[in-house]
């Protein structure tokens, strides 16, 4: 277990348990106890206090995996995030957690299968067999102006599918 660096009275191992030895009503001030998590957007959070100052604690909420990576590896650099090796958010280990880049991120959420594209994005109005369709209608020469509405959706759409703005990830079929 290390002392959380910005948090003097918490400490972390590399399994992301939160334990504090700050003093708490009918308990020892040296005796750890285990911080309560909670989950936001699926990544396990604490509250913490910063020192007392003019007798009025100041909370703040840290992600888990955060403070796993500050503590055990350093801290972040500018443009780089914290990642999760198996694409579990849940998932605090220090072997499962690096810092990596924002195109990084996004690489690992398709290895994973965990990003929002084409049907599993929740506004989604095309299936990936219409785009090949609409890619075969404006390869014949029509209009996409005709197209768009065969397919309840704005022309300029048609558009980025045309010119790949649009569903770029998904491959010509074979």
């Amino acid at each position: 277990m290390k002392e959380l660096k910005n948090y003097p009275g918490y400490w972390i191992d590399t399994e992301g348990n939160v334990v504090s030895t700050l003093s708490r009503p009918r308990a020892l001030a040296s005796e750890p106890h285990p911080i309560a998590r909670w989950k936001k957007n699926g990544y396990w959070a604490v509250t913490l206090c910063l020192p007392r100052k003019h007798n009025s604690p100041k909370r703040r909420h840290e992600y888990v995996h955060r403070l796993v990576l500050e503590t055990f590896v350093g801290s972040c650099s500018f443009g780089q995030q914290c990642l999760h090796r198996n694409g579990i958010r849940s998932d605090d280990r220090l072997e499962n957690l690096y810092w990596g880049t924002c195109q990084q991120n996004q690489l690992d959420r398709v290895a994973h299968g965990t990003d929002h594209r084409g049907e599993k994005h929740q506004l989604h109005k095309l299936t990936p067999s219409e785009v090949y369709h609409i890619r075969g209608l404006i390869a014949e020469g029509v209009f996409h102006d005709e197209i768009a509405p065969r397919f309840g959706i704005h022309k300029s759409t048609v558009s980025k599918i045309a010119t790949r703005n649009s569903w770029a990830w998904l491959k010509e079929a074979a």
